[in-house]
């Protein structure tokens, strides 16, 4: 059952409800905020389109062993959904702890209010390094979210002949100049997103076995806009479908290397032991959608269930939380970590 209690009112007043919210009781030690050591960095990764139930650390069936590497030795949140179906909505909510209603970035056009406190800001002013590395358009300068980084760089597909991962090469160098420093670093990666890297050789071994459909990896995402536009039935048929998907999953699988490398590298750098990890999703995927892996206003729940996992030298691994978590927890997680 649901009670709505009206504390006060007066007689024969009308009293409207909104925004009603069931709410499990909280456990603190579940809690995405819970207490984590103090670090000298944090390390926000959002991989873009990738959604909790495809990942084989949930049960799916794209492997991502470096990430599964980070989570036996952290905390992995199942139960943890973004705040928006928009990447930039959703990014918004990590950076400052509040929805996309209160930031302003709610829609695929909106920016992010140039009143809002972020993370970034909060951070510099503790004399820390922040930077931001992002792949994604529409979290960019035009859209209020180079505000508060020392360094804001941006790698857009199209704009320059390397790979969609090489956004962690950059962070890396980065790494290397900044090693000695306290710092706190988001970088916002393509992911799942298309355009998908893959080689003509690759597409050799991708299913479904002879395709012959007109999806090609570097304009998927303009084929894909154009099927919604004209009808997914027409030109979005299940072998193209297959092809989607088997494509994402491997440009997830090359981020995941990626991500390795860079687990590495920092290791290597004798940082390993007082960063914070915190590797999550932008936004998931409508796998039900005729036409998946286009941001849209639907907030059905394979767009919004994402992956979490947290790791900190120090924390004491568990194997599951439950807690219900969203990206607002984020936000305080990485200012307590820091």
């Amino acid at each position: 059952a649901v009670e709505l209690v009206a504390k006060t009112s007066s007689k024969g007043a009308r009293v409207a409800f909104a925004e009603a919210r069931v709410v499990a009781p909280r456990d603190d030690a579940d809690a995405a905020t819970a207490t984590v050591p103090k670090a000298r960095g944090v390390i926000l990764v959002a991989l873009g389109s990738t959604s909790r139930r495809q990942l084989d650390l949930h049960g799916g069936t794209v492997p991502m062993p470096e990430l599964g590497a980070l989570a036996r030795s952290g905390i992995v949140f199942d139960a943890h959904r973004a705040t928006s179906s928009f990447a930039s909505g959703a990014l918004g909510s990590m950076l400052t702890g509040i929805s996309p209603r209160e930031h302003g970035a709610s829609d695929a056009d909106a920016a992010l209010s140039p009143s809002v406190f972020t993370v970034a800001e909060a951070a510099r002013q503790a004399g820390i390094v922040t930077a931001m590395f992002t792949a994604n358009p529409s979290t960019t300068a035009p859209y209020g979210f180079a505000r508060g980084w020392e360094t804001f760089v941006t790698r857009l597909p199209g704009a320059e002949d390397a790979p969609a991962t090489g956004i962690f090469d950059d962070v890396g160098r980065w790494l290397d100049a900044h090693k000695e420093d306290r710092f706190f670093l988001v970088i916002h990666a393509r992911g799942g997103h298309p355009p998908w890297d893959v080689t003509s050789e690759e597409l050799k071994d991708l299913p479904p076995a002879g395709y012959a459909g007109g999806l090609e990896p570097k304009h998927a995402g303009e084929a894909l806009a154009k099927a919604r536009k004209v009808g997914a039935g027409r030109l979005f048929g299940d072998p193209d479908r297959e092809r989607a998907f088997a494509l994402h999953g491997k440009a997830l699988a090359a981020h995941d290397a990626a991500l390795g490398a860079l687990v590495a590298r920092l290791r290597a750098m004798g940082r390993d032991g007082d960063t914070v990890w915190i590797v999550t999703g932008d936004v998931g995927i409508d796998a039900a959608a005729h036409v998946p892996f286009l941001e849209e206003e639907s907030l059905d729940e394979g767009a919004l269930a994402i992956p979490l996992v947290v790791r900190a030298a120090g924390l004491a691994p568990r194997e599951r939380v439950a807690t219900a978590t969203s990206g607002v927890d984020i936000a305080p997680t990485i200012l307590e970590a820091l």
